[in-house]
């Protein structure tokens, strides 16, 4: 399992690192990778041997880093893209121009996930289970 981010108390770390301390009586195997940095990275390391903290990865490393996990853990206690942020916003900016970044979204969305690419997210998904050289990315076949 893993997780990447700014090691900070706002990102839900404490939650974490109790679950993860919980999980490790049951399961003594079990491991966590923790990219990222700050103040937290002394209470991981407080786990011993089973928590690994790289440093703060760039973005192409983040996909390998996701990639390579069986759990992403996102614990964080910050809403993200949140009605807060879109308030903010509506202040700063006004309705028209929240109007104009939704509608942006919403058509960015559209592009990135159609039905066709979620079929051959689920095919590559079934491959993987088979063979673990469709487990790489991307792949000839992808969208």
């Amino acid at each position: 399992m893993g997780v990447a981010g700014r090691l900070v108390r706002d990102k839900g770390h404490a939650f974490l690192y109790k679950a993860f301390s919980s999980i490790t009586k049951r399961h003594p195997g079990a491991y966590l990778l923790v990219a990222g940095s700050g103040p937290w990275e002394m209470q991981y390391a407080e786990l011993g041997s089973s928590v690994k903290v790289l440093e703060a990865l760039d973005p192409s490393q983040l996909v390998k880093f996701s990639n390579a996990l069986d759990i992403f853990v996102n614990p964080t206690l910050r809403p993200q893209g949140s009605f807060v942020e879109s308030l903010e916003m509506v202040i700063r900016d006004g309705l028209k121009r929240l109007h104009e970044k939704g509608m942006a979204c919403k058509s960015y969305a559209m592009s990135m996930f159609t039905a066709t690419k979620m079929a051959s997210a689920y095919g590559r998904f079934f491959l993987c289970m088979k063979n673990s050289r469709y487990c790489s990315c991307p792949l000839h076949s992808d969208c």
